[in-house]
């Protein structure tokens, strides 16, 4: 860690760090306060609105100004500060609440001011002394952490927004917080439900702003906030509380109805998938996936590492069967030629190696029948790939940002959920071998295989976000392709319906297009498990309405 734990040690470490790092740490503190500068002013309604409005405005823009720095939110920064700075005067708040706009006034006022270091360190300092909790000033001192692991320092602030504002559990004070005092503000002024719904999205680390489902490139989302940072006090902030969240309610509504809805998108960090001339789910080409680090270290030590590899893999049946899948998988994820290599099957399949060392040294002196354990040189052997591998992953940017990914406390909860919503779709789909090619139902088997491990395994967090990343992506390809299909049926049309009315069963297939009769095992895949379907899409994708609507569609037009 990077050992801040005070203003000045803060301001020190900043010194000779780029100012947009300063921005963004302040930013993120004052967001993890923010909670505790919400809430009602007994008998004072009108400091209440004003109070929580400046709260919010400050850290929407100090917030906005590293998410959207293309756009010149300088002035907008300079107004949200002042008017933060002096809602403070006004209000007769708690120590608290005014640590909390004073920190909030700070982050703003960095985007329009030269001195940069020392704001961020005092934002800092006002965010952490609410209720003296230590844990805030670590989570400032994770983020000093992070940004230094970055080796693009000018992309690294920019990077901290989509993560979590915890990286790790979040304080139970500040919780209870966040609980109450939102609670208390909504039943005071439900209107204020726009502005909590975006500082959920802060919590949860999501890139865009507002929710607003299809909003490709976040081109709706971008235009919202410029029209923040434009907004002036005479035209818009200084009508009231109400006004502004009712109007910015109606931008967000607008903005949503504007949007095209498409059908879920691969996600970067996983392996991505569509469906190939066959009609069946794959992967996409090595070309089309994420690579790794091309440096001629990286080049040197893959080569070791192969070596290292084949070398055990010649153990034969001094393996056992569970290290060897693993091995052939790895070994499988190493092409001889280094550009063909996918980033993400490297980690998935090295990852699988080093639980199978970890669980084989747990147990290896140990006088009790385990299968963890491995024969001695093998054991040794392993370890011995595990450090070549390890170095590696150390020097390839992406390699490392997948190890060092976590999954929010808040989100486990979701995992879970959204991992037995996939359950029944995973079994369907290894029960039928035509939807997808086999090194594609094998990545389903690999994900399975490597999230089942215990809560306190420290690799079990990976495990289960990545194996959801990639489940997405892969009923994702499916979707996708069930579009194209439903595309082919529609053109298709008269020759479906003359095949039902002239055949029985079966012969009714050859009656299709010949390019339908590709799609018919997805199209079979997506009408006979269309309630599970949909009950993993709300889950995973957000309760996309264009998946629904597909699979409505399909259901009436596929007849078999």
């Amino acid at each position: 860690m990077a050992g801040i734990g005070s203003r000045e040690e803060l301001e020190a470490w900043l010194k000779d760090k780029p100012r947009e790092w300063a921005q963004v740490i302040a930013a993120r503190a004052a967001l993890r306060a923010l909670p505790f500068g919400l809430g009602v002013i007994p008998g004072r309604d009108g400091l209440t609105d004003r109070f929580a409005l400046a709260l919010f405005r400050a850290t929407a823009i100090s917030w906005a100004a590293r998410n959207f720095p293309t756009y010149d939110i300088v002035s907008a920064a300079a107004k949200a500060a002042a008017n933060a700075t002096a809602a403070a005067n006004a209000a007769a708040a708690n120590a608290d609440a005014r640590a909390t706009i004073a920190a909030a006034a700070n982050a703003a006022a960095i985007t329009a001011t030269a001195n940069a270091t020392a704001r961020a360190a005092i934002a800092a300092a006002n965010a952490t002394s609410v209720k003296a909790d230590a844990k805030f000033w670590k989570a400032v001192d994770a983020d000093c952490d992070r940004l230094t692991k970055r080796t693009d320092m000018n992309g690294a602030a920019h990077a901290m927004n989509g993560l979590p504002l915890w990286l790790s559990p979040a304080p139970d004070v500040w919780a209870r917080a966040l609980d109450r005092r939102s609670g208390a503000l909504l039943d005071h002024d439900p209107s204020f439900q726009v502005w909590t719904d975006w500082y959920l999205r802060r919590v949860d680390g999501l890139d865009a702003a507002f929710d607003i489902p299809g909003d490709i490139n976040r081109k709706e989302d971008k235009a919202i906030l410029a029209r923040l940072a434009d907004a002036t006090d005479e035209d818009f902030w200084g009508k009231g509380a109400h006004h502004v969240n009712t109007t910015l309610q109606g931008w967000i509504d607008e903005a949503r109805a504007a949007a095209e809805l498409p059908l879920p998108e691969q996600e970067d960090g996983a392996t991505a998938y569509d469906l190939n001339d066959a009609g069946q789910v794959d992967r996409l080409p090595a070309s089309d996936q994420q690579h790794l680090r091309d440096a001629p270290d990286q080049r040197r030590n893959y080569a070791d590492i192969r070596e290292a590899a084949q070398e055990l893999a010649e153990e034969g049946q001094r393996l056992g069967g569970r290290l060897r899948r693993a091995l052939d998988r790895f070994l499988a994820s190493l092409p001889e030629a280094f550009e063909q290599a996918e980033a993400y099957l490297v980690w998935r399949d090295g990852n699988a190696l080093r639980r199978i060392h970890r669980a084989h040294r747990l147990v290896a002196d140990s006088r009790e029948p385990d299968d963890a354990r491995l024969d001695p040189m093998v054991g040794e052997m392993l370890g011995g790939l595990i450090d070549l591998y390890n170095l590696f992953a150390f020097g390839d940017d992406g390699l490392r940002t997948l190890d060092e990914r976590r999954v929010a406390a808040q989100e486990r909860a979701r995992a879970d959920v959204e991992r037995a919503a996939a359950k029944p779709l995973v079994e369907a789909a290894l029960r039928a071998p035509d939807v997808a090619t086999a090194r594609a139902l094998d990545d389903l088997k690999a994900e399975t295989e490597a999230e089942t491990l215990p809560p306190g395994d420290p690799y079990a967090d990976q495990a289960a976000d990545q194996a959801s990343r990639v489940r997405r992506n892969w009923f994702a390809a499916l979707l996708s392709g069930g579009k194209r299909a439903l595309n082919e049926l529609n053109k298709s049309g008269k020759s479906v319906r003359v095949g039902i009315e002239g055949a029985v069963g079966a012969t009714i297939i050859s009656d299709l297009t010949g390019v339908t009769q590709i799609y018919r095992p997805v199209l079979d895949f997506i009408k006979d498990n269309a309630e599970a379907l949909t009950n993993y899409a709300v889950i995973a994708y957000g309760n996309n309405p264009a998946v629904a609507r597909l699979i409505e569609a399909i259901l009436k037009l596929w007849p078999f």
